[in-house]
């Protein structure tokens, strides 16, 4: 396994030779081992590009979700770049974001909600983290209509909690999709593609100041918010588990996709199983089996591209039955079986619309995009037999912006608005005889969550870009947006600010 370490400072010289990597990587000298691309690349050989920039922001306000940060910033690079040679085209991207964020709490993970396990922290303390993206691929023609390419995705990250409790996330995202396609005369284009993705989550806690351990409780939040609390080195949070002293997750995912073309429109169908789970060496805690399915649906006629996307995911989590058996002196952990303690179920439909006004020479160019989304998620928790619980979300988003190009300069605005609904059961039992102790639930924290998803709020945003005449393919871009909540009563406020500022080059 390789993460990438914290680094605080950066020279010249290895800035400089960040800079150098990136103009080789999108340039395609190593795009065909680290970049994202597919069969499908030979369909759309728009003109070879490659663009650079330098970008910071910042947010601020409370409307957040409960891990977020009231006040955070943000600053990193990025590259991207396709190229079409006569039988081969190359597609790559690399980007490094730096993050600070101030006086946070709740979640360890770098990206919550992404297993069905969580743990949580209740110290306030500044929180920094590092991200490096990869991706590309590449696709080649092989003679009669074949077509050869493949694609990865790369991402590590580290990210760390400053005061005690003092923790240290590393993350690794890897997918791999190799594609095999076929060009039939009739214009169809067909392609098929095996996927394969594995994550990991590895979380590294200690108490490094002169307050004692006893002050400092961690939850593990095992869905719906119902786990166990204990101090953050007791035997049940797996923080500090003898031999194993880190928090491992891994999840590994196989599957599939079809892709199919003709003229403008395009069909995609694909499916992942995934497997995953917490712990190694034997104390494997919990494991949680699911699947992913997705759909998308697009169709480009010049001046309008209309698209539906479908997406669904679904796992369930089960725990442990594990004994610490003791022989000659070893202490081995003994699994008996595993039992189910939560399940959830994401869906998400969108549909996109957007139109482009031809325009005559020299005068300005109009777009408009038009997006709507609605999701449903269903959360059922059974930790303590015979009690159980469920949730169920539903939540809608529409989105609109326009934008017009006039002469050297691109400005953009936008008009969002969401809301939702939530329908909680509450802990119920299905033998009112039996009464053992209810399990620990962290309600607020589950207030806060069912609040940022469902709480009706708009937002404004707007952009701008001024492509520097003097010298050519350079540009400077500026976008802010403000969100407002309406009916708060959780979240720390019902207001949100963003802004970013890049300087980009596009060759």
């Amino acid at each position: 396994m390789i993460f990438m370490k914290p680094t605080r400072l950066f020279s010249v010289s290895s800035l400089l030779g960040r800079w150098f990597f990136l103009w080789l990587l999108v340039s395609g000298v190593f795009t065909a081992l680290q970049a994202r691309a597919q069969c499908s690349l030979r369909e759309n050989q728009a003109d070879s590009r490659i663009s650079a920039e330098l970008y910071g922001g910042t947010e601020q306000g409370g409307f957040r979700p409960d891990y977020g940060s009231s006040s955070q910033w943000s600053f990193g690079a990025r590259a991207e770049g396709v190229r079409h040679l006569k039988k081969v085209s190359f597609s790559g991207a690399f980007s490094f974001d730096q993050f600070f964020g101030s006086g946070m709490t709740g979640s360890m993970f770098f990206q919550p909600d992404l297993f069905p396990v969580d743990v949580l922290d209740f110290t306030p303390s500044d929180k920094s983290s590092q991200c490096y993206r990869l991706r590309g691929g590449l696709g080649v023609e092989l003679g009669a209509g074949w077509i050869l390419g493949g694609s990865v995705r790369f991402m590590s990250a580290n990210y760390v909690k400053k005061k005690d409790i003092r923790h240290t996330t590393y993350a690794m995202d890897l997918d791999i999709e190799p594609t095999f396609a076929y060009r039939f005369k009739s214009g169809h284009f067909l392609q098929i593609s095996y996927r394969h993705r594995k994550r990991v989550e590895q979380i590294k806690a200690e108490q490094l100041g002169s307050a004692k351990a006893e002050s400092y409780y961690a939850f593990l939040n095992k869905g719906l918010s119902y786990g166990t609390l204990q101090l953050w080195d007791g035997d049940g949070l797996h923080l500090n588990e003898a031999g194993v002293n880190v928090f491992p997750v891994s999840q590994n995912a196989d599957g599939g996709r079809l892709e199919w073309r003709k003229g403008g429109m395009a069909l995609s169908l694909g499916g992942l199983w995934t497997k995953g789970q917490v712990g190694e060496k034997g104390y494997n805690w919990f494991r949680f089996p699911g699947w992913e399915a997705q759909a998308d649906w697009r169709y480009d006629t010049g001046s309008d591209i209309w698209t539906v996307e479908a997406f669904s995911r679904s796992d369930r989590l089960e725990e442990a039955v594990m004994e610490k058996v003791s022989r000659n002196g070893v202490v081995i952990p003994v699994i008996y079986a595993y039992r189910s303690v939560s399940d959830r179920l994401l869906a998400r439909l969108s549909v996109g619309w957007r139109h482009q006004w031809k325009a005559a020479k020299g005068q300005p160019l109009w777009t408009l995009c038009v997006h709507l989304e609605g999701a449903y998620r269903n959360g059922r928790s059974y930790l303590t037999y015979p009690y159980y619980d469920r949730l169920d979300l539903a939540f809608g988003q529409v989105w609109t912006q326009a934008s017009v190009c006039v002469g050297d300069f691109e400005i953009q605005m936008g008009l969002s608005g969401k809301g939702g609904r939530a329908w909680e059961q509450g802990l119920r039992s299905i033998d009112p005889s039996v009464t053992p102790q209810e399990p620990d639930r962290l309600r607020d924290h589950e207030h806060c969550i069912i609040e940022y998803d469902t709480v009706p709020r708009s937002c404004l945003d707007a952009g701008f870009r001024w492509n520097i005449r003097q010298v050519k393919g350079l540009y400077l871009r500026a976008d802010a947006a403000y969100e407002r909540a309406f009916g708060v009563r959780f979240l720390p406020a019902s207001w949100r600010a963003y802004a970013s500022l890049g300087l980009g080059y596009s060759f």
